[in-house]
């Protein structure tokens, strides 16, 4: 059992199934209405696994099926000013008290990356302190994304049979701004579908 299927009370759990398959050429032998894919389609870090990604949703949707995802929605600055660093430079992301009030965890963040690719690789670290205020444990991970501007991301859903139906910033339906995200809900094409 994984600690997802934990989570979930049992008579929801008969309705789920957990597969891991790679984003850029799952099958599941069936169609969807909805495929939403959260904080994830920006791990696809070359264009061909993009298209990959897309043509392997394509082939899952309804003809009236709907494909949701979102994407980080990055300034040239951003992406420039990171590519330009020599050495993590790690800005706290948030502090947050233990439940059982212990002590503290502090999460820090740090960006390198390669303007060419559009590829940013992030760390965390994590430092957990005492009560006392003396750090307790210390640990980092880190994760590769690329990034997509927002033509570019419409240009390679054309490109793969998608129409877009809709483009927010925010999981409120706000507009998009520079500080905001894309989420796009897409469809098949007219074509596709036909």
């Amino acid at each position: 059992m994984t600690q997802y299927e934990k989570l979930i009370p049992p008579s929801e759990g008969e309705k789920i199934t957990i597969e891991n398959q790679k984003m850029t050429e799952f099958s599941l032998g069936r169609k969807f209405n909805t495929v939403i894919c959260c904080d994830a389609f920006f791990h696809n870090l070359t264009v061909e696994d993009e298209i990959n990604c897309l043509k392997s949703v394509a082939q899952h949707l309804t003809s009236s099926g709907r494909f949701v995802f979102n994407l980080p929605n990055p300034t040239s600055e951003f992406i420039i000013k990171v590519a330009a660093s020599v050495d993590k430079e790690f800005e706290e992301r948030g502090r947050y008290e233990l439940e059982d009030s212990s002590g503290t965890v502090l999460v820090e963040q740090a960006h390198a990356g390669k303007e060419k690719d559009q590829c940013i690789e992030t760390t965390l670290r994590i430092t957990v302190y005492g009560s006392d205020g003396n750090e307790v444990d210390r640990s980092e991970t880190s994760w590769t994304t690329r990034y997509l501007y927002r033509y570019e991301a419409v240009h390679l859903l054309y490109r793969c049979g998608f129409q877009v139906e809709k483009l927010v910033g925010d999981y409120r339906n706000g507009p998009v701004t520079e500080k905001g995200q894309l989420i796009f809900e897409v469809k098949l094409s007219d074509e596709c579908v036909a």
